[in-house]
C-alpha cells in the first residue's frame, strides 16, 4: 500500500496507517524526527542539540519563515497572529517548505529533524503522509512544560538580541485556543517529554526512547 501511495500521489487513511507502522516507522533506515508543542516549551533548544548529537540536519519554521520573507533570522516581528508574516496562507508557505526540505534530506537516504509548532493535525498528517510515501521512520516528539516555565522562557527570549522565534505571552494564550492535541498518533510514534529539566538529561531519555 505504501508504494502505491507513493507513485499516485494520494493521501493514506489514518485508519489505514495503522498496519504500517511496524514496518515504517521501526525501520534502521533514515527517520524523519518532528519536535512540536507550543511557544516557549523548548522544542527549538531540544530539537537543536538532538540534532546536533546526531550530526543531522535541523529546520527550524522561524528561521524558515524569516528566510522566505528575506528577514534576518533575528529580525523582531510585531506582526500579530494572522498578519504579515505570520498569516494562514504564509505559515502554510513555511510549512510546505519545511517538508520540501526534510523530504530533500529522506530521499538521500539523511534523518531530519522538523521543528515547529504542529498545532493543526493537518499538518501532522502531511508529515505521516511523506513518512508513508517515501518509507521511512517517523517519531513525533512532543515538547511540554508548565505556563510559570514558559512565562520565564519567554522574558528571558524577549531580552535576548539573538532571539529567533517572535513568540509572545498574549501569542501563546491564542495559539493555545486552537491546538489540537495529538490523539490521532499511536504511541508507536509519538513521545511525549517535560521540558522542565536540563538539555543533557533530556537528550540521555530521548536516546533510550528514540532510535
Amino acid at each position: 500500500m505504501p508504494k502505491t501511495a507513493a507513485l499516485l500521489n494520494v493521501s493514506i487513511p489514518l485508519q489505514q496507517q495503522e498496519g504500517v507502522d511496524e514496518q515504517f516507522y521501526s525501520s534502521d533506515g533514515p527517520v524523519l524526527y518532528v519536535f512540536f508543542g507550543l511557544i516557549a516549551t523548548g522544542k527549538s533548544t531540544l530539537a537543536r542539540a538532538w540534532a546536533q548529537r546526531r550530526g543531522l540536519a535541523h529546520y527550524n519554521s522561524d528561521v524558515v519563515r524569516k528566510e522566505l520573507a528575506g528577514l534576518a533570522v533575528t529580525a523582531k516581528s510585531r506582526d500579530e497572529e494572522g498578519r504579515g508574516i505570520y498569516t494562514p496562507e504564509f505559515t502554510l508557505r513555511t510549512y510546505d517548505e519545511l517538508r520540501r526540505r526534510a523530504a530533500n534530506e529522506l530521499r538521500q537516504g539523511r534523518s531530519v529533524v522538523l521543528d515547529a509548532s504542529y498545532h493543526d493535525r493537518d499538518q501532522r498528517q502531511r508529515l505521516v503522509e511523506l513518512a508513508v510515501s517515501l518509507e521511512v521512520g517517523l517519531h513525533f516528539v512532543l515538547c511540554q512544560c508548565s505556563d510559570e516555565v514558559k512565562k520565564q522562557r519567554l522574558a528571558r527570549r524577549a531580552q535576548d538580541p539573538a532571539a529567533v522565534s517572535d513568540g509572545r505571552w498574549e501569542i501563546y494564550l491564542r495559539q493555545r485556543q486552537k491546538y489540537q492535541p495529538p490523539t490521532e498518533q499511536p504511541a508507536s510514534r509519538l513521545t511525549t517529554i517535560d521540558t522542565d529539566r536540563p538539555v543533557p538529561k533530556l537528550l540521555a531519555e530521548l536516546s533510550r526512547r528514540l532510535p
